[in-house]
């Protein structure tokens, strides 16, 4: 092989290298995009979940306390049926002894 023959070879060597570089350089650039996309997507989601977390911890509370109060309320009605049915069996009784 000539030394021209050579150096043709090693500028086509060389050129190759220099477009495998080129398309390496072009897909790097297209990664770091897709990794800031991916990112940014990753903090929208977890702001997401953490507002969503926030709001049901908000509910559950307001479920409890809904609770708390519909118990108050249903001991308060258990106490006047309670008182009621006092009054009830108090007249069945003086009925019954008044036979």
């Amino acid at each position: 092989m000539t030394t021209e023959e050579r150096f043709t070879r090693i500028e086509n060597a060389l050129q190759t290298l220099t477009e495998n570089q080129a398309r390496e350089e072009g897909a790097i650039r297209d990664l770091i995009v897709v990794s800031r996309t991916l990112l940014e997507s990753q903090k929208q989601t977890t702001t997401q979940i953490q507002d969503l977390g926030h709001a049901l911890k908000a509910g559950f509370a307001e479920s409890a306390n809904a609770d708390r109060r519909l118990g108050k309320r249903l001991d308060s009605l258990a106490e006047k049926l309670d008182e009621l049915v006092a009054v009830v069996e108090r007249s069945i009784r003086r009925i019954d002894g008044s036979s």
